[in-house]
């Protein structure tokens, strides 16, 4: 459990400052039934949402949420499976 929770916050991390670095505004999402997205991006009239999970889980209940509630353009999910 350790790990995964390291590596949430090294991914979270890293691209916090590669958005950053990009001058993105640095946004997330959350609504009132307790779903919370990583970043939110929004360039132009297209809009992503970028979710980072731990461990090896690819699906993200807040990202479906966020993609149904706001239609975004595309989605990412970040997860330990992106990586081995």
């Amino acid at each position: 459990m350790e790990v995964y929770v390291s590596y949430n916050r090294y991914i979270q991390n890293n691209i916090n400052q590669q958005l950053a670095s990009k001058d993105y505004p640095l946004c997330y999402f959350k609504n009132g039934q307790a779903a919370e997205l990583n970043f939110v991006l929004q360039k132009e009239n297209n809009i992503i949402g970028i979710e980072v999970v731990k461990g090896e889980k690819v699906k993200s209940r807040s990202l479906n949420i966020f993609s149904i509630t706001n239609n975004p353009s595309y989605s990412i999910c970040l997860s330990l499976e992106n990586f081995t």
